[in-house]
């Protein structure tokens, strides 16, 4: 069994990362600018190799269950961030296919506000049905009815 995971938010200023145990306790935490990177290749390698050390403090690629990424237009189905209107990227990026090439460890992304209502729902206050609002670079909201997701056909449902 898998000893930890990754959990990445990409935000429009900021991308922050991070080293979770099964029980949600954080064991290392870092961060990076996003706002400075034109080309989203180059950003996705800074960030891996950002993750690499984190990655071999925690016992290596082979105790980590994933990579679970937050980002602004993530559509759960297709694991890509399309047409973000607060990322300088443009257009469909097959993010978290890249990410997964880059590392070697299944990765799963979704709607940033999604990801913090999930996080809120396992480790935090939030019970059965929540709305919980982003606020920064954008404003973004995650619906959870029953403790699930709502994500939507279009992956945007709770959205405002």
């Amino acid at each position: 069994m898998s000893s930890y995971a990754i959990g990445i938010d990409i935000g429009g200023t900021n991308t922050k990362f991070g080293v979770v145990d099964r029980h949600g306790k954080i064991l290392e935490q870092s961060r990076m600018l996003t706002n400075t990177y034109e080309d989203v290749e180059e950003f996705i390698n800074d960030l891996a190799a950002n993750l690499k050390p984190l990655i071999a403090r925690a016992g290596g690629p082979e105790n980590c269950a994933g990579i679970g990424i937050g980002a602004p237009n993530g559509n759960y189905y297709s694991g890509t961030i399309e047409y973000a209107a607060n990322l300088k990227w443009r257009g469909i990026i097959p993010f978290a296919k890249i990410m997964t090439e880059k590392t070697g460890l299944p990765v799963k992304l979704t709607n940033d506000a999604n990801a913090a209502a999930l996080a809120e729902h396992t480790l935090g206050e939030a019970d059965g049905d929540v709305l919980v609002i982003r606020i920064g670079h954008g404003v973004g909201a995650g619906l959870l009815m029953g403790g699930t997701a709502l994500v939507g056909s279009r992956f945007a449902a709770g959205e405002i």
